[in-house]
């Protein structure tokens, strides 16, 4: 029975971990907009792009893994 219970918690451990990941790639993402808009001459619906294509990305990059990690 307690190993049962600590397989939750590694559980949620890795499920946060991944969401901490996500979080900050995009916060990343969202302070190299500026440097982003003016090297490569963006417009602000380029930017909305770039944002919503790179969490696309790592949307559709999480399915193999979870695939894996089963």
């Amino acid at each position: 029975m307690k190993l049962r219970g600590s397989r939750k918690w590694w559980a949620l451990g890795a499920i946060t971990l991944a969401v901490l990941a996500v979080g900050l790639d995009g916060t990343i993402l969202n302070v190299a907009l500026p440097t982003l808009a003016s090297a490569l001459h963006a417009s602000e619906s380029d930017l909305q792009w770039f944002t919503s294509g790179y969490a696309l990305m790592l949307a559709a990059g999480m399915l193999p893994a979870g695939l894996l990690g089963d």
